[in-house]
């Protein structure tokens, strides 16, 4: 690549001479196909934050200690997990948001609904119960 001046480069290959401009990020993202977050639709949420976390704290009865904690028992850890699903689904949040008021990184959170997801799409090993403890936290909500 030889550079003819700042704004202007030019290719060189056995095949073809190209000429281009630099581009800057904003076009790049664009021709990825990234596009700008939006901001949710705040007038769908049915519950706030705190309100479920007492509601699955509830219907799983574990603790709100041990739900915000760093235990990784299986029980403790699937409540979180519900949590996650649910509060992404219908508090609004972003996963950012859901980690910070969690005391957990957002990937965790991504992790969490996403094994939710998964095991109500496809039958895991814990599927039933996981359904049952969503349709009380769901009934309880409405």
């Amino acid at each position: 690549m030889q550079i003819i001046n700042r704004r202007k480069q030019v290719t060189f290959s056995r095949f073809y001479e190209k000429e281009f401009e630099p581009k800057t990020f904003s076009h790049i993202h664009f021709m990825v196909g990234k596009k700008k977050p939006q901001p949710k639709d705040v007038k769908n949420n049915v519950v706030k934050h705190d309100e479920l976390l007492k509601i699955v704290s509830k219907v799983t009865e574990i603790s709100l200690e041990k739900l915000k904690g760093t235990s990784r028992l299986t029980n403790i850890v699937m409540a979180r997990h519900i949590h996650f699903y649910l509060a992404y689904k219908h508090c609004g949040l972003t996963v950012t948001e859901l980690g910070k008021l969690n005391n957990r990184h957002h990937a965790s959170v991504i992790n969490g609904r996403d094994r939710i997801a998964a095991d109500l799409k496809f039958d895991g090993k814990y599927t039933e119960k996981i359904r049952d403890y969503i349709g009380e936290i769901v009934a309880s909500i409405n």
